[in-house]
């Protein structure tokens, strides 16, 4: 076991005292991952009375109990009433997921059925994502050069920042970095450039070259589009961010219950993302836009709801929306 398994071990006995005589009735292959959404028994019991049980604050309600129920059927108890084989392992750092059943990555999430925090959930942080970065940002220092000074309303520009941005900000300084790129092709192909727009073209041939390696070809054409931009680097940077925890083929898992109670409800959301949406009215709201009037896709009922959101690098999504496929 590594640091974080063997505190989990420790509250386990510590709740449930005897845990040979109050394990799971039933071995981990009849929980598989995204196959069961209730329990019943002395499971529903002891799940209850572990379900608040963590050793810090950066693990979540439901994580020890899922611990305890992949393994510590009878079966798999060695003399010293641990696990011969984990069946389900534990993150030990803050970039792995949370649970592992076998090569399954699932992340833990613990909130009140019908809540709206059980629709948008925090998934991660991009800091650490260089490429992501890096293309965002070079297209908002475009955007703010270019669209500095007075706004319609009177009022200065406001700038946008990596940090803080969703769909409509993202489409519109992707926009004015096509006018800029098609303009400066343009004026290569008619002539030498000066020093300064010769750097300018320098920045952008920079990004083309960013984007092709990342699989952004499409968005490398002249006039590719602002919206198109946009809609690309949102679903790459999503697919970024969410490569690891849970990763493809992973699950985000809501074990329903509030702060001191599990309600017996486990919500699970598979992760594909080849099969993200590509519907830019979805994607279009992103943070800074709460109301919309497009009709959205069925299944879609949360019309006042974000459908993601970036703020202070934190990543949250609204996971029926991004990856409609993915519901269990």
């Amino acid at each position: 076991m590594n640091s974080t398994e063997k505190e989990f071990h420790d509250l386990i006995v510590k709740t449930l005292d005897n845990v040979r005589d109050n394990g799971p009735l039933k071995k981990a292959s009849s929980y598989y991952p995204g196959r069961f959404g209730k329990l019943s028994g002395t499971d529903e019991t002891y799940f209850r009375k572990l379900y608040t049980k963590k050793p810090d604050a950066q693990t979540g309600n439901g994580e020890v109990a899922l611990f305890w129920l992949w393994n510590y059927h009878e079966s798999n108890l060695d003399d010293k009433d641990e696990p011969k084989r984990l069946f389900c392992q534990a993150g030990a750092a803050r970039n792995e997921p949370d649970l592992k059943y076998y090569n399954t990555n699932i992340e833990i999430k613990s909130y009140p059925a019908g809540a709206s925090a059980d629709i948008k959930t925090n998934i991660g942080r991009f800091q650490g994502q260089e490429e992501f970065v890096y293309l965002v940002n070079q297209i908002f220092s475009i955007r703010n050069a270019l669209m500095g000074g007075i706004n319609k309303e009177g009022s200065p520009q406001r700038s946008v920042a990596t940090l803080l941005f969703g769909y409509k900000e993202l489409a519109e300084a992707a926009e004015q970095f096509c006018i800029l790129r098609s303009a400066l092709n343009k004026m290569k192909k008619e002539g030498e450039l000066p020093t300064v727009f010769k750097n300018m073209k320098a920045t952008t041939d920079a990004w083309d070259a960013k984007a092709n390696t990342q699989g952004l070809k499409s968005c490398t054409k002249d006039r590719a589009g602002g919206q198109h931009i946009a809609t690309e680097l949102i679903r790459y940077g999503i697919k970024t961010i969410m490569g690891d925890k849970p990763g493809d083929g992973g699950y985000v898992l809501n074990v329903v219950g509030s702060k001191t109670t599990f309600d017996n409800k486990f919500k699970w959301h598979q992760i594909k993302l080849d099969k993200m949406t590509t519907n830019e009215s979805v994607l279009a709201l992103g943070s800074g836009v709460t109301k919309v009037n497009d009709s959205l896709p069925a299944g879609s009922d949360y019309k006042d709801t974000q459908t993601f959101g970036f703020n202070g690098a934190t990543f949250s999504a609204n996971l029926f929306r991004l990856f409609p496929e993915g519901i269990k």
